[in-house]
This record gives structure tokens, C-alpha cells and sequence, in this order.
């Protein structure tokens, strides 16, 4: 009989253990597709055509530059025997100066700050900043902790109440 009654009432104890102690630990996570979201909006869609415009001028304008590199370098090769050392140390320098000059222009146009990425960021972060804000208000309403893109794998929202960064520096003495 006692043994009856304090299996109950360990029962009982684990019961509101699991009950009231276990889902407050639990974290709230969702995920969103911030892929399928963008492709839903029109403003996104549009800046990407005009950063794919503006990506096909600048290839266009380099095409055009490295094509007059390599019509210079055949003229090289096809007059070199005939060329006077000066001759050819000249046009070696002005082949060399005008693949130079392309290299400069693709970093320009495509490096990480170059003007694409300028304008990207232009064109994108006020859409992104939205998508991130309607994804915070969300995560508050709904009283998640955590909220992951799918299509990345990164977290667009944290509850700050679970970082425990402090408590890790205190433990290591900091």
C-alpha cells in the first residue's frame, strides 16, 4: 500500500514536471521560403530585371574590350616575324595595358564593391528590410523563438530571451 501510494505520487510529481516544467524549455521554431516569398513580390521581381539589364550591359561593354585584346594579340602573332624589336615591345605594352584595363572594369562592374553590387544592395535592401520586419512581427505574434530560411539556412529571427551568450562568457570568467 505504500509502495502503491509513492508510486502515485511520483506519478503525479513527473506528471506536472512534464506538464509545466518541459514546455516552458521548449523553443518555438518555423521556417519561411524567402525564395517563394520574393518571387511573390512584383518590386523584387522588377529590381532583379533591372540588375540583370545592368549585368548584361556591363558583360556586353568587357565582351567588346576583350575582343579588341585578342584582335590586337593576332596581329602581334600574325606580324611578329616581320616586327621590329620596338615594334613588338610596343604592342606586347599595349596589349598588356588593355587586358589591364579589362581586369580594372570587371572588378569595377562585378567585384564586391563594384557597381553591381552598389546597385544591388540599392535596389534590394528596402525589399529585404520589409520581408525581415513582416518576419520579426510575425515571430513576436505568434511567440516563436526561432525562424529559419528554408532556402538559405539561416535564422532571420532569434527570440533575444534565449541568447545566452552572457552566461557563456561568465562561465569562462569574462
Amino acid at each position: 500500500m505504500k509502495r502503491t501510494l509513492f508510486l502515485a505520487t511520483i506519478a503525479a510529481l513527473l506528471v506536472v514536471l512534464f506538464a509545466f516544467v518541459a514546455p516552458q524549455s521548449q523553443s518555438n521554431i518555423i521556417h519561411v521560403d524567402t525564395d517563394y516569398i520574393l518571387s511573390k513580390i512584383p518590386a523584387y521581381q522588377d529590381a532583379q530585371k533591372q540588375l540583370d539589364d545592368l549585368a548584361q550591359q556591363y558583360r556586353a561593354e568587357i565582351d567588346a574590350k576583350v575582343k579588341e585584346v585578342d584582335s590586337l594579340f593576332k596581329v602581334y602573332q600574325e606580324n611578329e616575324v616581320l616586327m621590329t624589336p620596338e615594334m613588338k615591345m610596343r604592342l606586347k605594352n599595349e596589349i598588356m595595358q588593355k587586358d589591364k584595363q579589362v581586369k580594372q572594369l570587371q572588378k569595377q562592374y562585378f567585384g564586391p564593391d563594384g557597381l553591381l553590387a552598389k546597385k544591388r544592395e540599392e535596389l534590394m535592401k528596402p525589399i529585404m528590410d520589409n520581408v525581415y520586419k513582416a518576419v520579426k512581427d510575425i515571430a513576436e505574434q505568434l511567440h516563436v523563438d526561432y525562424v529559419f530560411d528554408k532556402s538559405t539556412g539561416e535564422i532571420l529571427y532569434a527570440n533575444p530571451v534565449n541568447d545566452k551568450s552572457d552566461l557563456v562568457l561568465k562561465k569562462l570568467g569574462y
